[in-house]
């Protein structure tokens, strides 16, 4: 394995640090940092195998939608 690609699998992969900054500010008032990395990486998990040109406004589409939802389930938990 060479230096380039050790590092290259120790950052988040596409523009998965930049997603996080930007929703967690968005979801700041709802949800903790914490939760929005965690939904932020399995949401790039789920994207595998899509082109990397596409990957980041893909990966901050989706995670948006996910933090919606469990923003969604705090406000109206099932009775």
């Amino acid at each position: 394995m060479s230096a380039v690609s050790r590092t290259r699998t120790a950052r988040p992969a596409g523009d998965e640090s930049h997603v996080n900054a930007r929703l967690a500010a968005e979801f700041a008032a709802d949800l903790d940092h914490r939760t929005v990395v965690a939904v932020v990486r399995t949401c790039r998990r789920r994207l595998a195998g899509v082109p990397p040109g596409s990957l980041p406004e893909l990966l901050e589409r989706l995670a948006r939608e996910e933090l919606h939802d469990v923003v969604g389930a705090d406000r109206h938990p099932a009775r």
